[in-house]
């Protein structure tokens, strides 16, 4: 979630996991045998294993935080607000979780219909170029 949110690149967050598990003799589930888990020692050697972390690591970044953590970050501050004020409630975190990014910029951006990557490639290169109201 720390890499997410501090706009790492969803191909350096790949990379690192796969370096990860493999350095350190991770675990993979590869599918199921007898009604239990089938787990194996990931290698990053295997194409099998390498597309199944791919896919969990989508699949965590889509599903558990920006619809999950997402939702009860927004539930909570919507809470929040409505007991301590809008002005005291502190920072909604579910649009930093939804988007990938802290940068207030970067969030508009992207609700201006860019991609996450050309948000950030936008405000890396061509920030000064920009007209922030």
């Amino acid at each position: 979630m720390n890499s997410w949110i501090n706009g790492i690149a969803l191909s350096s967050i790949i990379s690192t996991s796969i370096d990860y598990y493999d350095t350190n003799l991770k675990k993979i589930k590869v599918g199921f045998k007898n009604g239990k888990p089938d787990l194996e020692t990931f290698s990053k050697t295997n194409k099998h294993h390498v597309n199944i972390l791919i896919g969990e690591i989508i699949d965590d970044i889509e599903y558990v935080i920006r619809f999950v953590l997402e939702k009860y970050s927004n539930t909570y501050h919507t809470i929040i607000s409505d007991i301590l004020g809008e002005e005291n409630s502190g920072v909604n975190w579910a649009a930093f979780l939804e988007y990938g990014t802290k940068d207030s910029v970067i969030i508009a951006l992207q609700n201006y219909g860019l991609s996450r990557h050309s948000a950030f490639h936008l405000d890396k290169n061509y920030r000064s170029c920009l007209t922030i109201i």
